[in-house]
């Protein structure tokens, strides 16, 4: 029986560090990972928002500050839409 533990250990040992294992991520990594692409996914949906929010104000000739204001978009990106 001690023979055979050694043995998985010793196995164990082998496969943890074989270049498949090596170079996966840990679990907390995974999470990093997945909170920072929802993050971006977010901010890109949020400028979206706003992008489309400045597209219909603009449509309604609504003064360029007021839609600088509202949308919290910048002046270059407003002018860019038109």
């Amino acid at each position: 029986m001690y023979n055979q533990a050694v043995a998985d250990v010793n196995n164990l040992y082998t496969i943890e560090n074989s270049p498949y294992f090596q170079g996966r991520l840990s679990e907390a990594e995974v999470e990093e990972r997945i909170q920072k692409a929802e993050e971006r996914t977010k901010a890109k949906t949020k400028q979206e928002a706003q992008m489309t929010t400045a597209r219909n104000l603009l449509k309604k000739n609504y003064p360029y500050e007021v839609i600088y204001d509202a949308t919290g978009l910048t002046e270059a990106q407003v002018k860019a839409l038109c």
